[in-house]
């Protein structure tokens, strides 16, 4: 029984801060997170292995059969576009590839009423008229004439995904939590490719500040150890020198 109280709570919370989400965001936002393990090196990433994508079972992800398997085709094609090798089924996996896997938390769309209203709006007219020798002359009246909106339907589209990016042993390395939100219907095909692309460019600027950094400590280190040979040969000649005095005051 209080499993159920809780379970019911959750929905009702789930359900008011989507719709809020709904009010609060412009035509198109985004909202990404990413977690990346320190201690793992990325840069000998060559290839992933690709898992099947996984929808969560809520009232919020409502795809179709076609979408699914639109999405499942598309991860490994980006695998491919982003200049990284796709392990098939049966392939061993190794130190320099992860495994991938996608969860489709949000996949879902709604409607908000705009209301109608009037607004009133201005319009010109213009008057001809002659003075008494015949010569035209116009003047432009302006004029307020109320003008009727209809209501109508804003659209939105929402989807969220959570990437997971696993070791040899299992170990989650790395994620990705991106939600996009776009004024439009039916665009969770290509928000998700959008994001699948987002993915990949933040996973490969990743490894290319690793890289860098890692350029940077052995310039670093490189520079440390060269002052510190010619601190020593300093000393070294320093050294030398008080001994031919030593030596040259004692003769």
């Amino acid at each position: 029984m209080k499993n159920n109280k809780i379970s019911m709570v959750m929905s009702a919370f789930v359900a008011v801060f989507f719709s809020l989400m709904l009010y609060l965001t412009p035509a198109h936002a985004k909202d990404v997170d990413i977690w990346a393990d320190s201690n793992y090196d990325f840069k000998n990433v060559k290839a992933f292995s690709v898992t099947p994508v996984e929808f969560e079972v809520n009232k919020h992800v409502r795809t179709d059969e076609l979408s699914e398997r639109k999405v499942n085709d598309y991860n490994k094609s980006a695998v491919l576009m982003a200049g990284y090798d796709v392990l098939n089924k049966g392939d061993k996996l190794t130190e320099n590839a992860l495994t991938l896997s996608a969860n489709i938390e949000l996949w879902d769309t709604s409607e908000v009423w705009n209301e109608p209203y009037t607004s009133w709006e201005t319009r010109y007219h213009t008057r001809v008229y002659r003075d008494r020798d015949g010569k035209e002359y116009y003047e432009t009246i302006p004029y307020e004439v109320p003008v009727y909106h209809p209501g109508y339907y804003t659209y939105y589209s929402i989807v969220q995904v959570s990437y997971e990016a696993r070791d040899l042993n299992g170990n989650v390395v790395y994620i990705h939590k991106e939600m996009s939100n776009r004024s439009a219907l039916n665009a969770h095909y290509e928000m998700y490719e959008r994001i699948t692309k987002d993915f990949f460019s933040k996973f490969k600027n990743h490894v290319k500040d690793l890289k860098k950094a890692e350029e940077k400590a052995k310039k670093e280190e490189a520079k440390a150890k060269k002052a510190a040979e010619k601190a020593a040969q300093k000393a070294a000649a320093a050294a030398a020198l008080s001994q031919m005095e030593e030596e040259s005051s004692e003769a």
